[in-house]
């Protein structure tokens, strides 16, 4: 008697994939959002940077020349409004990689306020929206949790 042995075939059934396919958008479900979210705390906190020192300049300037700069291109920057990327860094108007795009508002002899408007995916940032620093110190946001944005 003769036996013959038959080769398995190697590979995935159709089966096996589609319960992969499965596990795979489970977890890019629950990881994702959380990773947006990441991403969106770490771009607030270059925009803090970055409006933190543009009022420290906007006061040295006041020292100097006892009134505020009106818009950015009294502190040296070439366009009165000027977008920053994730990195903290001036970027092109525009752009696609500015997350937030920084001006000054309500500026007077003795009073301004520095503000950062978010831009491309930060506009998700819904929680804290708009961030602005006054000459006095005060921190805001307009977004539905302000307490939580500085």
């Amino acid at each position: 008697m003769q036996y013959h042995l038959q080769k398995q075939e190697a590979g995935f059934s159709l089966v096996e994939l589609m319960v992969a396919l499965v596990i795979v958008a489970i977890l890019l479900s629950v990881a994702l959002p959380g990773y947006r979210t990441y991403v969106q705390n770490g771009n607030r906190q270059a925009a803090h940077s970055f409006i933190l020192t543009i009022s420290e300049s906007q006061q040295r300037f006041f020292t100097e020349n006892k009134a505020f700069a009106e818009d950015l291109t009294g502190l040296g920057y070439a366009t009165a409004t000027i977008d920053i990327d994730s990195s903290g860094a001036v970027v092109a108007t525009g752009s696609s990689s500015g997350i937030y795009r920084i001006s000054f508002t309500g500026v007077t002899a003795t009073a301004y306020s520095v503000q950062a408007v978010p831009l491309n995916g930060q506009t998700g940032d819904t929680g804290c929206a708009t961030l602005t620093v006054s000459s006095d110190g005060s921190r805001s946001a307009s977004g539905t949790h302000p307490a939580e944005c500085w």
